[in-house]
């Protein structure tokens, strides 16, 4: 996904994440997108992949692997949050 550059004079496209840090919403939002778009969320899946944990198991509903996509969209316990 992009987004046309707001400026009037400029034709150019840059990725939606780099408009992100002038939106008017929460830091803790963009931060949050930021990660998610970086892959750089902190899931059992990461922390087993860099040795801080020995299990990749979604705590929430017991999934084998909780990735990034699973807890924030097909985790059905996570769905009540969102």
């Amino acid at each position: 996904m992009t987004v046309l550059n707001p400026s009037p004079n400029s034709t150019s496209i840059q990725p939606w994440w780099k408009s992100l840090w002038r939106h008017h919403s929460p830091n803790r939002w963009k931060h949050t997108l930021w990660l998610v778009r970086h892959d750089r969320l902190l899931t059992n899946e990461m922390k087993l992949r860099r040795h801080l944990s020995s299990e990749a198991t979604c705590t929430l509903c017991d999934h084998p692997c909780e990735t990034t996509i699973h807890a924030l969209r097909d985790c059905y316990r996570a769905q009540r949050i969102w």
